[in-house]
């Protein structure tokens, strides 16, 4: 139970089929969460800035838009060239936040089915570097020595 138990479950599993840095899906689901993070953070430093217009008040600024949601949506269409309103970032946020999960069982369903060793499929799609011709004395081969 708890954490712990659930990394090393992870752990495990990625060790199993071959490392799942390779796992096109996880670096998605990957790149979703911190889309989403960040994504949330930037609402939320929005909203905090707007706090004397009365944007705390996002489901009426939503309905009926005040000096606050346009304020917002002016900053980050002029600065950020990012058309967002308050009620997009939060459809946004949503849609990273369902995707984070569902990349993420898309590889894990695909790990062990379709599958079964993620640093050969890389290798095969030149994902990965191949080490087959890799020399571990740093030799470099047809070298004349000179």
């Amino acid at each position: 139970y708890g954490i712990f138990s659930h990394l090393d479950w992870t752990n495990n599993f990625s060790l199993v089929y071959g490392n799942l840095f390779y796992n096109p899906f996880h670096a998605l689901s990957i790149v979703f969460l911190y889309g989403s993070a960040v994504l949330f953070a930037m609402h939320g430093a929005t909203i905090l800035a707007l706090g004397r217009y009365g944007g705390e008040r996002e489901i009426e600024q939503i309905t009926d838009r005040g000096t606050a949601a346009e304020r917002g949506a002016l900053f980050w269409r002029w600065v950020m060239g990012f058309n967002a309103t308050f009620e997009s970032i939060h459809r946004w946020a949503w849609w990273f936040a369902v995707l984070t999960t569902l990349t993420g069982g898309i590889g894990i369903l695909l790990t062990g089915t379709v599958v079964d060793n993620w640093y050969l499929w890389a290798q095969e799609h030149h994902y990965a570097p191949d080490t087959s011709n890799y020399d571990p004395s740093g030799a470099i081969t047809g070298s004349t020595g000179q």
